[in-house]
């Protein structure tokens, strides 16, 4: 009984590993959503936004994360890039949910890139989830809105 279990995720490995192209056919994109955003750590020469994102996997196996590539814009212009690693693994046909700590002088970014438009600042989280021992990779794009309620929160 073992054996019929495992021989079948030996062979996924193996394709997995190498030839992304094959793997890529075999395992369907894992979906993810921004669940919140906060500031966090607010000074006057560091902030921190911190995107909780929910990550679904459609597979019927487990997959493990190796991390996420990203890329976050504000009001169209470039703030911060960067790889986060991280050693979650989401269930077959389940989700997980991470932090994504972002930091930067985000004042001074204001300052200079023409300031808060209409309450707020639009964002675009861009990248790529990475999948251990493999070189499967996924992209997403997802935008929102950072309102001041939600820059200015930290004071609570």
């Amino acid at each position: 009984m073992k054996r019929n279990i495992l021989l079948p995720l030996f062979i996924i490995t193996i394709l997995l590993s190498s030839c992304a192209g094959i793997g890529q056919s075999l395992i369907k994109a894992p979906g993810l959503n921004i669940t919140n955003v906060r500031v966090s750590n607010l000074s006057l020469t560091n902030q921190n936004i911190v995107f909780t994102l929910g990550i679904d996997n459609p597979n019927p196996i487990p997959i493990p994360l190796k991390g996420l590539s990203y890329k976050l814009d504000l009001n169209g212009v470039e703030f911060a890039n960067g790889f986060n690693e991280s050693d979650l693994s989401i269930p077959a046909g389940g989700n997980s949910v991470m932090d994504l700590n972002i930091e930067g002088d985000l004042i001074s970014f204001i300052r200079e890139f023409g300031g808060i438009n209409q309450g707020g600042l639009d964002y675009n989280l861009s990248g790529d989830i990475a999948l251990l021992s493999s070189s499967l990779r996924f992209p997403y794009n997802q935008e929102g809105r950072l309102t001041l309620g939600t820059l200015f929160n930290v004071f609570k």
